[in-house]
């Protein structure tokens, strides 16, 4: 029970302690009274001890070693590393004071330097799995997927079941973009550990990713089963129902994995989708918007953020949406031509010309393009410019019912020229 673990603590503190009064040059009596105190909650008692079991004049490289792993563990990764590196000098060949140096880089995030580390621990104890693991674990931190993959079956090669080096396997074989021979790590691991929710996170992040979601949407629920504030299990279950067009279970999903974590800007993103194809444009803009706030590059949410407004009629707030679109993937003809539209309906008629022309440029045959430009045009004043634009868009196949309907063009509509156009198409 509860209580009866803080007694045991409490126990392993007041021996610890009794250690230190009566050796007070015990360097680990010092370290364990300190991990005693953290576990407990005490984390400035043991930040006293850390301090105490550092300064002590250590006997052996091994007991500078201990001292740097309680630096470590109370978050004080420098001093950790200044430690663990005066072990080093009082033994280099002795791989403990490496593990604490690389543990300690690894706190720091540097992570070229941990992984040197690491490896010398691992040139000393080459048959330690452990240090085979976070080795493995730094060369996928560093991007460096093949060497990871490698030393990750060097681990297994020692021990045929061990789950991390199974999932550290399947991670470095995802992110080359082996996605069905992660998954088949991704289950042996689990085989061996079949409570751990991130290795069922991440076996259904690759079937997502082979787009097989009858295997997907049950992995991302035994991780949240397992673990229900796993966030990324929720937003990427809310992925999959998305791709699968259940909306409603996709936003619950999806707004569950906000509430767990509310600035990602993944999970906004999606929750944009499913609200926008649910119908709900106000919504989808509410969380598209959040997207590009957190993340100013997702040209995919400044889209969905401008075609909610659009849909909605919300000129003013959907042309500069479209604009940060165009900056971001300015060969996309489409978007030029929507923002012509929004540039038109505000009546800004010289900017809406030169943005249909720009769409032309690259889609001589864009529609769409021609009969907004068409539209400004006329609200230029060049009515023969407007037919022109007008007959060359339903040449190229708009829709007479939508190209000749607006009333863009009430003033013009019994014209000869315009009254031509309606016989000639219909509309």
């Amino acid at each position: 029970s509860a209580a009866n673990s803080l007694s045991l603590l409490e126990e392993a503190r007041d021996a610890s302690h009794k250690v230190t009064e009566i050796a007070p040059s015990n360097v680990l009596g010092w370290v364990n009274l300190g991990r005693a105190e953290l576990a407990l909650g005490n984390t400035e008692s043991a930040g006293l001890a850390a301090d105490k079991a550092a300064s002590l004049e250590a006997k052996n490289a091994r007991e500078r070693s201990v001292a740097a792993d309680l630096l470590h563990e109370i978050g004080r990764y420098a001093e950790a590393y200044n430690v663990a590196q005066s072990a080093i000098v009082m033994d280099e060949g002795d791989p403990e004071g490496w593990r604490a140096a690389a543990r300690a880089l690894f706190g720091l995030r540097r992570l070229p330097e941990a992984l040197e580390a690491a490896e010398k621990q691992v040139a000393l104890q080459p048959g330690n799995t452990m240090a085979l693991n976070f080795v493995a674990t730094l060369q996928v931190e560093l991007k460096r997927f093949a060497e990871a993959e490698a030393t990750a079956k060097k681990t297994l090669e020692v021990d045929p079941l061990n789950a991390l080096a199974l999932t550290t396997l399947g991670n470095a074989r995802s992110y080359q973009g082996q996605y069905r021979l992660s998954v088949e790590a991704y289950e042996a691991a689990l085989r061996v550990e079949p409570g751990n929710a991130n290795t069922w996170l991440n076996l259904g992040v690759s079937w997502l990713l082979l787009n097989d979601f009858d295997r997907c949407v049950p992995a991302f629920k035994e991780a949240t089963d397992i673990q229900p504030d796993l966030a990324p299990a929720w937003e990427y279950w809310g992925t999959a129902l998305v791709a699968q067009q259940r909306y409603k279970d996709a936003i619950e999903k999806l707004l569950k994995a906000l509430e767990l974590n509310p600035n990602s800007s993944g999970a906004h993103a999606n929750l944009a989708n499913a609200y926008y194809f649910e119908g709900d444009k106000t919504r989808a803009a509410e969380h598209a918007g959040r997207t590009v706030e957190l993340n100013p590059a997702n040209a995919n949410a400044w889209y969905r953020l401008g075609i909610s407004h659009f849909d909605l009629g919300q000129w003013k707030e959907a042309a500069p949406a479209f604009e940060q679109v165009a900056a971001l993937a300015p060969d996309n003809q489409y978007i030029l031509y929507l923002v012509a539209h929004c540039r038109a309906e505000l009546g800004e008629y010289e900017t809406s010309k030169t943005w249909a022309e720009k769409a032309l440029a690259l889609d001589a045959r864009l529609s769409s393009a021609s009969v907004i430009l068409a539209r400004a045009e006329l609200g230029l004043g060049n009515e023969a410019e407007a037919l022109k634009q007008l007959k060359q868009g339903l040449i190229d196949g708009a829709d007479p019912s939508w190209a000749l309907n607006q009333s863009w063009w009430d003033d013009i509509r019994e014209s000869e020229g315009f009254q031509a156009l309606v016989k000639e198409y219909g509309g």
